[in-house]
């Protein structure tokens, strides 16, 4: 690409220490990576500069700055991530792993120092032959897998294992680049991650979990969805729009690897390839060696978990959220940095402000429980239109009859939760069977609970939307959580919030 296509770029000849700047080899949202000419050594060097575009700008002096004083924290936050994987990465000399050669601060930011590599992506191969024969895929992609293995075996994980990372020489020997755990990091500080993961490579964990929810089977996703391109023609899902699909139908909407490509390579590796492309992180192998069994045909993987049980994902990350319910309408220059561990000697943790979608802190407080005896009389009261129950047969058979016909509705509900069967189809969802039950017994904490399930459940999927800046489907899903509790303020709030959105930007 020209220079002049990317306006933060450092422009060609410019010299970065003894590094003479030729022209630019890629751009993220993290950072530019340019071709230079080691000056000293006379070599050519890949080098990568910190430049998140979204918290930086470049000066006149070829400084690099935080776009305001607000951005000033998280800039620095990621500048430190990323000087720290880079001496990380410097301890790593396996064939297959990026060489880092050196790292350095200079214009208020930082490079890191990369062996250049000649040859092609596997992106571009893909581009080119949309998919490849398994032994050549196999050929390609068993040294990546074992290098990182390397990398996990010191407690390192790429992050962003995909085929633009993966880099073919002129032999024809794979080479992994690009590694993403400083990006990572720094999308957990900003909330700004849906622009810093890889959709369709990056799996749902890495939307919506801290690091340690992500390990060894993260990378396992990456890569075998790296392998599901590659025998399919088509990247996997963005693993947000499964997730929906996964509420909403009580199904995974991705096309398993083994019907898309049945008949072109072997059942093993196709059934390896699904079995790392599984939704919930511990429904897949746990590490790459585990995996490299399956893929040579020496055991086989496991019996793929339900939806049901993939749906609990969703439900464990609203809950693991904490309260970070407050932050997920708010535009990336309206949100703080997160006290963290490792932050600037001697400064002080920032306080969160109050946002203006601040009534969605009342919302995470509702969802994980607190005040719960108030909000047990909100569900309560929210199911009132319910028709009054006959009045109950006199006498322990009539008791014994609504004991065990409450315990059936309670199993049933469960099950349309674990099934995906919320407040829909009509006549057959966990909603309507918890309104039998508190019909029966207005303070049965059991369906007290599911009801407010439901509605975490609605309200996660409102926020997956408003991250996309999809508000008018945040907009349905809060709908049929009001639709669910009517009296809540906070949803009331949120959703005259969404409306203002929508207004401002029809």
């Amino acid at each position: 690409m020209a220079s002049e296509n990317h306006r933060n770029a450092l422009k060609p000849g410019y010299m970065v220490h003894w590094y003479r700047i030729d022209k630019i080899l890629g751009q993220g949202g993290f950072g530019i990576t340019y071709l230079a000419e080691d000056t000293n050594l006379s070599q050519q060097v890949a080098l990568k500069e910190y430049l998140p575009i979204e918290l930086a700008v470049r000066e006149g002096d070829q400084s690099v700055h935080p776009v305001s004083e607000n951005h000033s924290e998280s800039f620095t936050w990621g500048l430190e991530r990323f000087v720290d994987e880079a001496r990380t990465l410097a301890r790593f000399d396996h064939p297959n792993i990026v060489r880092v050669l050196s790292v350095f601060e200079m214009n208020n930011t930082a490079y890191m120092v990369m062996r250049y590599e000649r040859g092609r992506s596997l992106q571009q191969m893909l581009t080119k032959r949309s998919t490849l024969a398994e032994d050549r895929l196999t050929e390609m992609l068993f040294p990546i897998l074992e290098g990182l293995e390397r990398v996990h075996a010191v407690g390192f994980v790429h992050r962003d294992v995909k085929p633009a990372n993966i880099f073919i020489r002129e032999d024809g020997t794979p080479v992994l680049l690009d590694f993403g755990s400083a990006r990572q990091s720094l999308g957990e500080a900003t909330r700004t991650l849906t622009t810093l993961v890889s959709p369709g490579y990056a799996p749902f964990e890495q939307y919506f979990s801290k690091s340690d929810r992500q390990g060894p089977w993260t990378d396992v996703y990456g890569l075998g969805a790296t392998f599901y391109r590659a025998v399919t023609g088509v990247a996997p899902m963005n693993a947000v729009d499964r997730s929906e699909g996964i509420i909403k139908r009580g199904r995974d909407p991705l096309t398993p690897a083994a019907e898309a490509a049945a008949g072109s390579y072997s059942p093993q590796l196709l059934e390896a390839i699904d079995w790392a492309v599984r939704f919930r992180e511990d429904s897949r192998p746990q590490n790459m060696g585990e995996w490299r069994l399956a893929l040579e045909g020496n055991s086989a993987p496991p019996m793929p978990r339900t939806a049901r049980v993939e749906a609990a994902t969703l439900v464990a990350a609203a809950a693991e959220s904490e309260g970070d319910d407050v932050d997920f309408l708010l535009e990336p220059t309206e949100r703080t940095h997160p006290a963290k561990t490792g932050t600037l000697a001697g400064a002080k943790p920032k306080r969160r402000k109050r946002y203006w979608i601040g009534g969605m802190a009342l919302l995470s407080m509702v969802l994980i429980g607190v005040n719960a005896d108030r909000q047990n009389s909100k569900v309560t009261a929210a199911l009132a239109s319910v028709p009054a129950p006959a009045a109950p047969v006199d006498g322990p058979m009539g008791t014994l009859k609504d004991q065990t016909r409450i315990a059936r509705l309670l199993e049933q509900a469960g099950a349309d939760i674990d099934q995906l069967r919320l407040s829909t189809p009509p006549g057959n969802n966990a909603l309507e069977k918890y309104r039998q039950v508190l019909a029966l017994d207005g303070q049965n904490q059991q369906a007290i609970n599911g009801v407010r399930r439901i509605v975490e459940t609605y309200v996660q999927l409102g926020k997956q939307a408003a991250q996309r800046k999809d508000y008018d489907r945040a907009s349905f899903f809060i709908d049929q959580a009001l639709a669910i509790a009517p009296d809540s303020e906070p949803l009331k709030k949120a959703q005259k919030r969404l409306n203002r959105i929508r207004r401002r930007n029809d």
